[in-house]
């Protein structure tokens, strides 16, 4: 039994995220004028709100260095207890090259850089946070944090994804009748750290646009002109509901084809036990199912929830909006 080397966990989302950058460049609204020319702040008026703005971005900055911290640990210890004992220097060794080489693929894209401030508008964040007494100071802050926040959140993505390629199956060709069992428990364990691996990545993507929301929607708070604050809040969450679908697609690429791998593999011990045993042939999805190798539609739910998460941020402002015309209303 050989362990294959397959790394389309970390291929596939590097290429998504390639063809999302570019799209998203074409879709930018740094030329937009969201402000008016002869804009100026009332800082009597804003100033708590701008407060409570900053607090609320920092604190979701905060929760997101938390979550990378958890998801990139997690994915970690349990990876490296699962490995054998003689293969977790490669796992070591594979985890830094892979981050190595994303790292400079990231910033060849110029994403871990670049601060995304430029799409939301022309000045938007110059003229607002900017502005402000100690303005400088602040936005040259907030644009460590973002980087920070990128470098951070991109490195836990990066443990994750090796840990999700080696949850690929091994070689199957021929297997003795007698290692089926062992070979079925091993692959019902690879599944089950599979789908914690796709809910640590969700958790951690979904932490990510809620920092990001934080942030963007950060200037809103010096925008006294109702209009002036609608146009630009449309405009952060267009580019934060662009961002959800992009994870949303990199989710799929990370752990999908594992997942098919896996069930082609435990197609075939089926296939080798119905040999050797003619009354499993007739039984082949409970076989299946009382190895663990067979998801129940509870189980198929969690994951297809776990995939679609990153909508969560996206769709909150709404939900919020709703609820408050509710009870206003």
């Amino acid at each position: 039994m050989k362990q294959r080397t397959y790394y389309l966990p970390v291929i596939l989302p590097l290429v998504t995220l390639a063809v999302g950058f570019a799209v998203q460049r074409a879709l930018s609204f740094a030329w937009v004028e969201v402000l008016p020319p002869a804009f100026r702040i009332d800082r009597l008026a804003i100033a708590a709100a701008e407060a409570e703005a900053r607090y609320q971005a920092g604190a979701l900055f905060v929760i997101l260095f938390m979550a990378c911290l958890g998801t990139a640990g997690f994915a970690f210890i349990a990876t490296w207890r699962s490995t054998p004992k003689e293969k977790r220097v490669r796992l070591f060794v594979e985890i830094v090259a892979i981050a190595a080489v994303t790292f400079g693929v990231v910033l060849l894209l110029e994403y871990g850089g670049r601060f995304a401030r430029y799409d939301l508008g022309a000045g938007v964040f110059e003229r607002t946070i900017g502005s402000y007494p100690f303005g400088g100071a602040m936005l040259g802050i907030l644009g460590l944090l973002v980087l920070a926040a990128n470098v951070a959140a991109l490195g836990a993505a990066v443990v994750i994804a090796v840990a999700a390629c080696w949850m690929a199956p091994p070689t199957i060709e021929n297997p003795d009748p007698g290692e089926i069992d062992a070979l079925a428990a091993d692959l019902a364990g690879r599944l089950r750290l599979l789908k914690h691996l796709l809910v640590s990545a969700a958790i951690l993507l979904v932490a990510g646009l809620f920092c990001m929301q934080g942030w963007r929607h950060w200037p809103a708070a010096f925008m006294a002109d109702e209009k002036v604050k609608a146009s630009y809040l449309a405009i952060a969450d267009a580019s934060v509901q662009f961002e959800a679908s992009l994870y949303v697609v990199i989710l799929i690429a990370a752990f999908l084809p594992v997942a098919m791998h896996l069930k082609a593999a435990g197609s075939k011990l089926a296939d080798a036990m119905a040999e050797a045993d003619p009354s499993v042939a007739s039984a082949r999805e409970r076989w299946l199912k009382s190895r663990g190798l067979m998801l129940t539609p509870w189980e198929r739910a969690q994951r297809i929830l776990a995939v679609i998460s990153p909508f969560l941020p996206a769709v909150t402002p709404s939900l919020i909006d709703a609820v408050e015309r509710l009870f206003s209303g």
